[in-house]
């Protein structure tokens, strides 16, 4: 199950997971793993299990993983509001959308992050963090304790400092995150397929991209034809007759 919980990222220490996420990946892997152990009782002829024991077994398991989700993310926000194991931000840029960066922080502020300020070329009023200077000052502050992550949120048209950003947090050892300039028109959860060099970002797919939901629409589409033709079956019946009975020939032409 540890393997399970790793492979489905639950272990994954990144404090933007839900706790809905985080209790749906327990659930479906809860439920693989009692699927899988049935399985095996059953190639291996081993009968004496109740299956209702193993509903049991997967129902209190699940709740008290849960639960203890919802313990732990309620101890975490209470460090948080009291200033302990907050995440302390370097944020690059001092434009729009840094500006929606800082927004989003202010509207979601128990995931622990704290920014201790920002570079950009010139101090913006509209943004409440300490101004530490210019992008020459990204290696200076970086040498200083404390920074813990580097979020870029560059306009378009400095998008030429990204390579002295990665650059000096690849040097210093600095976890790296990005809010691109293009960030209105990004999906939830983007998925990036790979043509050669370059990378490509899917942004707009259609919900039968899904395997899934393929399968399920086509079950439907079946299911429903088969439920249709019962019930319109005797309408049918009735016409045929009458087509029989009203002209020679054969009903389907």
């Amino acid at each position: 199950m540890v393997l399970l919980y790793w492979s489905r990222g639950l272990y994954n220490p990144s404090r933007l997971r839900g706790l809905w996420q985080r209790s749906t990946t327990i659930a479906f892997g809860n439920a693989l793993g009692v699927v899988g152990f049935m399985a095996l009782l059953f190639v291996f002829r081993l009968q004496n299990f109740s299956r209702g024991v193993m509903l049991l077994l997967y129902g209190f398991s699940t709740g008290f993983l849960i639960f203890k989700r919802m313990i732990k993310r309620w101890y975490d926000r209470a460090r948080n509001r009291k200033g302990e194991d907050l995440r302390h931000i370097l944020l690059v840029g001092g434009g729009d959308m840094a500006a929606k960066y800082l927004l989003a922080l202010e509207h979601n502020p128990y995931y622990g992050f704290h920014v201790d300020g920002y570079l950009a070329p010139y101090a913006n009023p509209d943004l409440d963090v300490r101004y530490l200077g210019g992008y020459d000052k990204m290696e200076v502050t970086l040498d200083e304790p404390g920074i813990d992550e580097v979020v870029v949120a560059l306009d378009a048209a400095e998008m030429h400092m990204l390579t002295r950003a990665f650059a000096a947090c690849d040097k210093h050892g600095t976890r790296i995150t990005m809010v691109p300039f293009y960030n209105d028109y990004l999906p939830a959860r983007p998925t990036i397929d790979v043509l050669g060099d370059c990378k490509l970002i899917n942004i707009r797919q259609t919900p039968f991209d899904n395997i899934l939901n393929a399968f399920i629409k086509r079950a439907m589409d079946v299911v429903g034809s088969l439920v249709l033709i019962v019930l319109t079956s005797p309408i049918m019946l009735g016409v045929a007759i009458g087509v029989k009975l009203s002209s020679p020939g054969p009903i389907i032409f």
